[in-house]
C-alpha cells in the first residue's frame, strides 16, 4: 500500500512515478532500509534515483523532505517506454569493445544512440571502423560525464572496473540497465559497484559479434523484465545468437568455449598452415589454404542438416587417408589438450574472481 502523502510544490513529472509505483512495476524499483525508500528513474540519459527520507509511523509518513540528485530536466519514461528511445553507451575500447560495435552498427542499430567512452590514445580504433566501406558517424567521448546511461555495456578489463564506478558514483550517477562483459566479475560484484541500477545481466560475446555470428552467453536471462529482456535481444540477438546459462557459474566455465574459442580455432588452422610448410609449401600459400579451409568449413556448417559428426564422415571415407588422420589425433589425445587448454582459461577467470 503507497501512503497518502502530500503533494509536494517540486517535481510534479516525478510524483505520478512515485505514487502508483512497486517494485519491478513501470521499470522503477522501490527499496525500503528502516527511514529510507529509493526511488530510480531516467533522467535523459542518466540513471538517478530520489531518496525520500522520512519518520515511519505505522503507515503515516512525517517530516518528509527530499533530497534529489539530477543533472538535466526530469523525464517521466518508465524502462518499459525507454526500451525503444534509450541511448547506448559503451565503456571501452578493446578488441571486443570494437568487434560487438561495429556487428551492432552493421546490423541497424541508430549510430546517433550510440556513444563510446575510449581512452584518449585509442580513438584511431573507433574512427577506422566501418560499415559498408563508409566511416561511422560515431559520437566518441573520453569525459564519462558526457556518456549517456541509460543502457551501459561495460566492455573493460576487471581492473579497470572500480575507476569506472568511483567516477561515477563521484558525479553521482548510475547506469540504468548495465550490461557487463567483463570476465570473472560476478552480478553481485557488480551490484555493489554500480548500485543502484534498475538491472544488471552479463553477458559474455566473442569477437565474431563484428560479423554477426557471436555465441553470446547472459546470465540471467529468464528472470529478466520483459522490458530488459527485450534491449537484451536487441543488442546481442542483433549480433548473432543468445545462449542463456542456468547459472552464474556455468556462464563463467562456459566462457572458455564461446568466449576463447575463436582463438582455439584459429590456433588449429595456424597447425594446418605449419603443416603445409612441412610439407613443402611456401608460408603465404599455406597460410592461405589454412584460412580456406576453415571459412569453407565454417560455411559446410552452417546449413540446417549439417553437424560437426556428419561433416567428418563426409570428408573421411571409410579406410581412406582422412580416417587414418583423425584416428592418429585421437590417439594423440586431442580432446584431453584441448579441454587442458579450456580449463587454464577457466582458471583464470577464476583467479579474477
Amino acid at each position: 500500500m503507497v501512503p497518502r502523502l502530500r503533494r509536494p510544490s517540486k517535481l510534479p513529472s516525478l510524483w505520478p512515478l512515485i505514487l502508483h509505483s512497486r517494485p519491478r512495476m513501470h521499470g522503477v524499483k522501490c527499496r525500503m532500509a528502516q527511514e529510507n525508500i529509493t526511488f530510480l528513474y531516467s533522467v535523459h540519459g542518466c540513471a538517478q534515483h530520489v531518496v525520500v527520507r522520512s519518520k515511519i509511523s505505522g503507515l503515516l509518513f512525517s517530516g518528509l523532505h527530499w533530497k534529489v540528485e539530477v543533472m538535466e530536466d526530469f523525464i517521466s519514461e518508465p524502462l518499459d517506454r525507454l526500451k525503444s528511445v534509450y541511448k547506448l553507451g559503451i565503456i571501452g575500447s578493446g578488441q571486443l569493445a570494437t568487434s560487438y560495435l561495429t556487428g551492432l552498427l552493421a546490423s541497424g542499430f541508430p549510430v546517433d544512440r550510440c556513444v563510446c567512452l575510449q581512452r584518449s590514445n585509442t580513438s584511431s580504433r573507433f574512427k577506422t571502423t566501418r560499415h559498408n566501406g563508409t566511416l561511422l558517424g560515431l559520437e566518441r567521448t573520453n569525459v564519462l560525464d558526457k556518456l549517456p546511461l541509460d543502457v551501459v555495456i561495460l566492455a573493460i578489463k576487471r581492473k579497470d572496473t572500480e575507476a569506472i564506478a568511483q567516477t561515477l558514483k563521484r558525479a553521482g550517477r548510475r547506469p540504468g540497465v548495465l550490461l557487463s562483459t567483463v570476465a570473472g566479475m560476478s552480478l553481485a560484484d557488480l551490484a555493489e559497484a554500480f548500485s543502484p541500477s534498475l538491472e544488471i545481466v552479463r553477458c559474455m560475446p566473442n569477437l565474431g559479434a563484428a560479423v554477426r555470428c557471436s555465441s553470446t552467453l547472459v546470465w540471467p536471462y529468464a528472470d529478466l523484465g520483459e522490458a530488459t529482456k527485450m534491449i537484451v535481444n536487441e543488442l546481442f540477438g542483433s549480433i548473432g545468437t543468445i545462449w542463456p546459462m542456468p547459472s552464474e557459474s556455468m556462464l563463467d566455465g562456459v566462457t572458455a568455449l564461446a568466449a576463447a574459442g575463436p582463438a582455439y580455432m584459429a590456433r588449429m588452422a595456424v597447425a594446418l598452415e605449419r603443416g603445409g610448410v612441412m610439407l613443402g609449401l611456401d608460408v603465404a600459400t599455406s597460410a592461405a589454404i589454412a584460412k580456406e579451409v576453415c571459412v569453407s568449413t565454417g560455411k559446410l556448417l552452417d546449413t540446417p542438416a549439417s553437424s560437426l559428426n556428419t561433416l567428418m564422415a563426409g570428408v573421411a571415407s571409410p579406410g581412406g587417408m582422412t580416417e587414418r588422420g583423425l584416428y592418429y589425433l585421437d590417439a594423440a589425445g586431442l580432446d584431453g589438450e584441448v579441454l587442458g587448454a579450456m580449463h587454464q582459461s577457466l582458471n583464470i577467470i577464476r583467479a579474477v574472481k
